[in-house]
């Protein structure tokens, strides 16, 4: 380049200076994930009718999981809750289900507080809290 610019334009003094100004830099290049196309997350699930929760984890999307609970596991906890408790069949929807926090590898765990419950499903097991 620079020969070329002396052939061609005599009078003109170029000079290559290096930046490390990135365009990626000014904006954020990863769109938005929904939250039930996450994966490898840790979710909640609250029971309107009687303000019980599940706490699941799962590295499939939370949508095919969520599908599960609802409607096609029969061993899963939030299926059986839902077909003995006639108020929380009534009022449950995908909005039951929340992300508590996504987990980036397969090794990483954060821990769970503050969830403030009188009732909880970990997995199988079903925990009544005191207070």
């Amino acid at each position: 380049m620079h020969t070329l610019a002396k052939c061609y334009c005599k009078n003109l003094e170029i000079k290559v200076a290096i930046s490390s100004f990135q365009v990626k830099n000014l904006m954020n290049v990863k769109d938005f994930v929904p939250q039930s196309f996450r994966s490898r997350v840790i979710y909640k699930f609250n029971f309107a009718g009687c303000n019980s929760v599940y706490v699941g984890m799962t590295s499939w999307h939370l949508s095919t999981r969520m599908h599960e609970h609802l409607y096609s596991d029969k061993n899963s906890q939030i299926f059986k809750h839902l077909k003995s408790s006639d108020t929380c069949r009534k009022s449950y929807g995908d909005n039951c289900f929340t992300v508590i926090t996504a987990r980036h590898r397969k090794t990483q765990e954060k821990p769970i507080t503050n969830l403030n419950l009188r009732s909880l499903y970990v997995g199988k097991a079903y925990i009544k809290l005191a207070g």
